[in-house]
């Protein structure tokens, strides 16, 4: 039997089993089956009407086609959430093999990697010289050459005078490197095949320290705590509490990850966590707020999903105290996913500590960094 003629002697509900499987519902009705097989219409190009999994959208599709497509299932706005969130994992990955191309040939450098939320990407110092001072590097990475055989990088913040910007093809080995201050205006930078403005700035391992070095005693230098200082106040407070934690709690064994975009801020004793801050919010009196989302891109966001963190960390951000949860708790209270639907949401938790469906759970899991019995009660934690 051809592949054309396979649905010919199946029933109808064969062919809904085949939907609901994938969590489907097939709208199609039984009747409407009937009629389709009678006439000899059944086959691989019949379509059936259905609601999709993620947002119960009706869809009329090709039964080989929903059965041979991994997104079918889906609708389109779903299909391009899954596609923008794959193109950030990927880059973050690409940023990740530059990073560690580049640094990896820097042999007359001690090197500092920035924190999220940094202007820059990394700081260099000559091994030379004793003094804290630090230039500051800006990486732009591609994957490879464009159909037009340039290199294309894009800048989102050009706000980069105060250092210089790497540019870096990690499958072709070219690296271009560039004052920061003559690039202000540029969001995008092309460099062809043929001469052009950029080409001059291309450098290789064996000139690339002697680059750097001019580049070092040329331009205005930082010290190590302004370089590791991010821009934003949120990501600022954000690394207070990360401070704290290292200087309190120097028994923990603390890894952060080398990739960004994670679902973890980061591991401890091999347990992924997610650190959070409980601010006060100005315009309810007692009340609280927590943001329980994710980054998956510019502009776009998700909640939280089992197995993202197996323990959430909350700051308290005017006291001492602060709440480790395990991430089933708040599965249970649906702050987090079950699983990803793919939705768009944000979770926001505003409560107050008088009333609130949350306080019973915080008040079961506070600690205070204070309190000289917490290494033994965190050991038992993690």
């Amino acid at each position: 039997m051809s592949n054309t003629n396979k649905y010919i002697n199946k029933t109808f509900n064969y062919i809904k089993n085949i939907f609901l499987v994938r969590k489907c519902k097939l709208l199609t009705s039984e009747n409407e089956f009937n009629i389709i097989k009678e006439t000899n219409n059944l086959n691989s190009n019949t379509k059936f009407l259905f609601n999709t999994k993620c947002c119960n959208i009706e869809k009329l599709m090709r039964i080989h086609c929903f059965v041979k497509q991994p997104r079918s299932d889906i609708c389109k706005d779903c299909q391009n959430k899954l596609n923008k969130i794959k193109i950030y994992k990927n880059c973050n990955i690409i940023e990740y093999d530059s990073y560690k191309y580049f640094t990896n040939l820097l042999i007359n450098f001690d090197i500092i990697k920035t924190k999220e939320g940094c202007r820059f990407d990394l700081a260099i110092k000559d091994k030379n010289i004793n003094e804290d001072k630090y230039l500051q590097i800006q990486l732009k990475s591609t994957v490879k050459k464009g159909n037009d055989g340039s290199y294309s990088f894009t800048l989102h913040n050009n706000n980069y005078q105060n250092g210089i910007i790497c540019l870096i093809c990690c499958s072709d080995n070219k690296i271009w490197i560039l004052d920061g201050a003559i690039n202000k205006n540029n969001k995008k930078i092309s460099i062809g095949n043929n001469s052009t403005k950029y080409s001059k700035y291309e450098v290789n391992k064996d000139n690339i320290n002697n680059v750097l070095l001019k580049f070092y005693n040329d331009k205005e230098k930082f010290s190590k705590e302004t370089c590791l200082t991010p821009i934003n106040i949120y990501q600022q407070r954000e690394q207070k509490y990360m401070k704290l934690r290292e200087d309190k709690m120097k028994y923990l064994q603390i890894i952060y990850p080398e990739i960004e975009g994670q679902c973890y801020d980061l591991m401890i004793n091999g347990y992924k966590v997610q650190d959070k801050i409980i601010g006060k919010r100005s315009d309810r009196k007692n009340s609280y707020t927590i943001g329980l989302y994710r980054n998956n891109g510019r502009k776009n966001y998700r909640c939280y999903t089992k197995g993202d963190n197996d323990f959430y960390w909350f700051w308290h951000d005017d006291s001492s105290l602060f709440y480790v949860i395990k991430e089933e708790e708040l599965i249970k209270l649906k702050y987090v996913q079950e699983d990803n639907n793919l939705d768009n949401k944000r979770i926001q938790l505003t409560f107050s500590y008088n009333d609130s469906p949350i306080k019973t759970l915080l008040n079961k899991n506070v600690y205070d960094y204070n309190d000289p019995e917490l290494e033994s009660k965190l050991n038992k934690l993690f």
